[in-house]
């Protein structure tokens, strides 16, 4: 997989006869302010129904790292066709595009939300510091809004594993379609 900080896209790759001019193919590497993937048309080329799935845990121990999780269906990537993949690829990118836009949207809110907490941190340690302050509210306060950091924190990192798991299946599913392709050309 590559260092830290190491893009997870693979290669682009020539669309198969299978696959349509209008799908999503992933290209190397995304800008700092790009997508991480070239989107068709709203709607085109996606496979119907969700592709969630509840979380991907295909690099948990006691699975083999070609088993990827894609729509609540466990899927061996050394063992399945490449229609099967490349129908898998399809939901996950669906998948990924969306968490992506909802990741960055609920970042975003997530930093208004902290300026208004650390705003209100400040006017409590104002207030504590004044001469016969009532520490019990400040503690009581200052809980809660550590709390509600937290939970927010939480929340964030959450959203975030997620997507990245799906960031790792969608690099193990295009790295066994390439090798399938290679396999398909010499056999």
């Amino acid at each position: 997989m590559g260092g830290a900080g190491a893009p997870v896209v693979s290669a682009p790759r020539p669309p198969s006869p299978a696959r349509r001019k209008d799908q999503v193919y992933p290209r190397e590497p995304p800008g700092p302010l790009q997508s991480r993937f070239v989107a068709a048309a709203p709607g085109a080329g996606r496979a119907a129904g969700g592709a969630g799935g509840g979380g991907n845990d295909s690099h948990t121990a006691g699975r083999p790292e070609s088993m990827v999780r894609v729509g609540g269906e466990w899927i061996d990537c050394a063992k399945a066709d490449r229609d099967t993949m490349a129908r898998a690829h399809d939901m996950l990118i669906d998948t990924i595009l969306k968490e992506e836009e909802e990741l960055i949207k609920y970042h975003k809110e997530d930093l208004d939300t902290f300026v208004e907490l650390i705003q209100q941190e400040f006017k409590l340690l104002n207030d504590v510091e004044k001469p016969g302050s009532d520490v019990d509210s400040y503690v009581v306060n200052l809980k809660r809004l550590l709390e509600t950091k937290k939970d927010k924190t939480q929340l964030l990192l959450d959203r975030l594993s997620s997507f990245e798991k799906h960031l790792k299946s969608e690099d193990t599913l295009s790295k066994f379609y390439s090798q399938s392709e290679g396999h398909q050309a010499g056999g």
